[in-house]
This record gives C-alpha cells, structure tokens and sequence, in this order.
C-alpha cells in the first residue's frame, strides 16, 4: 500500500493546480471526486469535465485558427 504520510487528509498532490482546475474545469465537488476520493469514474462529473475541455479547446482553437488566416492574409497583401 502507498505511504499516504507525506499529505494529511484532505489534501492531494494537485493542491497547487486546484485554483485553475476548479475556476475553469471542474466544480469543487467534482475535484474532491477526482483527486481525494481518486473516483475518476463518476459520470457526471466525467461529462461536465468533458464538456468543458471541449468547449475551451473549441474556442482556442477558433481563435488560433483565425490568427493564422489573419497572417495569411497579411502576407498575401503585402506581395501584391
């Protein structure tokens, strides 16, 4: 069994990310699900994670999607 001596209850090795992890991704609920009780299986905190991540990662990507064609575009500009 893993030595749990080095974290007194109630806490995990993702102390230090919890901030950004439970502001952007997850419920607090969800994160003591994930991390303390390490119950990675729990369904609807798996589809509001998922849901979120999607829903980041789609507007990331748009916004690096129309940088590179608004570069695109500049340089065509500047050849003619």
């Amino acid at each position: 069994m893993a030595d749990t001596s080095d974290y007194p209850r109630g806490s995990s090795f993702m102390d230090p990310l919890k901030g950004i992890l439970v502001a952007y991704f997850m419920p607090e609920l969800c994160y003591d699900k994930f991390f303390l009780d390490l119950d990675f299986l729990d369904v609807p905190c798996v589809k509001m994670v998922v849901s979120k991540a999607l829903g980041i990662g789609i507007i990331l990507g748009s916004v690096l999607g129309k940088t590179s064609i608004f570069h695109l575009y500049c340089f065509s500009v500047k050849k003619r």
